[in-house]
């Protein structure tokens, strides 16, 4: 799958997007844990991780990623947001407890998702240049859906399925 979104001037100095890994299933005897990165024309504008465990259905995960991030102020005219993660199932027994989402490993590991990408194009006004916006993300929720959430795939691991919600200008 993949989304188009196109920003129109005034252009913000950064743009915002809401990453959720929600659960269908909770992790009871092998925890795992996932980490995400968000990668704007294959540069890492975000990342974040998380331990699955026993709750993993009921504790959802989510990130504010400024998408322009890499690019210092120098947006291009179009670029892709792509979400690739990594899946580490634990051991039968592990306390999901003393696990470090940005540390732990596992022999069981998978380059575990693969997500739809979503295309960014960048409408300016002849020779404007982004505006300065507030720095601090939104808070979670509050981002406007410009189209339909994309979603990533799922890894045959694991029955985490990260979303991505289509970018919003910060207000």
């Amino acid at each position: 799958l993949r989304s188009d979104v196109t920003v129109t001037p005034p252009l913000p100095e950064s743009l915002w997007s809401e990453f959720e890994i929600e659960c269908g299933r909770n992790f009871m005897e092998k925890p795992a844990v996932v980490r995400v990165r968000v990668m704007a024309d294959d540069k890492l504008a975000g990342s974040f991780s998380a331990v699955l465990g026993k709750k993993a259905m009921r504790n959802g995960v989510s990130a504010k990623i400024d998408l322009l991030k890499p690019f210092a102020g120098q947006a291009p005219d179009s670029f892709l947001v792509k979400i690739v993660g990594d899946l580490y199932l634990m051991g039968p027994g592990t306390d999901e407890n003393k696990l470090n989402a940005e540390t732990a490993s596992s022999q069981e590991y998978s380059q575990a998702l693969r997500g739809s990408i979503i295309r960014v194009n960048v409408a300016r006004a002849e020779g404007e240049q982004p505006i300065a916006t507030p720095v601090d993300p939104p808070a979670l929720g509050d981002a406007a859906a410009a189209v339909t959430p994309p979603t990533l795939e799922n890894a045959p691991v694991s029955d985490a399925a990260p979303t991505a919600v289509p970018p919003s200008p910060a207000p």
